[in-house]
C-alpha cells in the first residue's frame, strides 16, 4: 500500500499533519498501515469491552472503522 497523499480528505490531511508535527517527517506507507491496524485493534477492544482474545476476535467479525483512507469493514470468514 502506498501512502495516499493524493487523498484530499480532512482525515488524511489531519493524519499527515499530526504525524509530521510529531516526527518532522511525512508518514510512509507502513506508518499508515500500522496506524490503521492499531486503530482497528483499539476499536475491537473497545467494542468487546475486554482484551480477552476470543471476545476481541468476535468483535472484529462485525467491526467498522473510520480511517484516514476511508471506512474499513471487517466481516467474519
Amino acid at each position: 500500500m502506498t501512502c495516499p497523499f493524493f487523498l484530499d480528505t480532512p482525515e488524511m490531511k489531519a493524519f499527515t499533519n499530526d504525524f509530521y508535527s510529531r516526527n518532522k517527517l511525512y508518514p510512509g506507507d507502513l506508518a499508515l498501515d500500522f496506524y490503521i491496524s492499531t486503530l482497528s485493534l483499539l476499536k475491537a477492544i473497545q467494542k468487546a469491552g475486554t482484551t480477552d482474545t476470543d471476545a476481541v476476535i468476535a468483535a472484529y467479525e462485525t467491526l467498522t472503522v473510520n480511517t484516514p483512507v476511508g471506512t474499513i469493514s471487517y466481516n467474519g470468514l
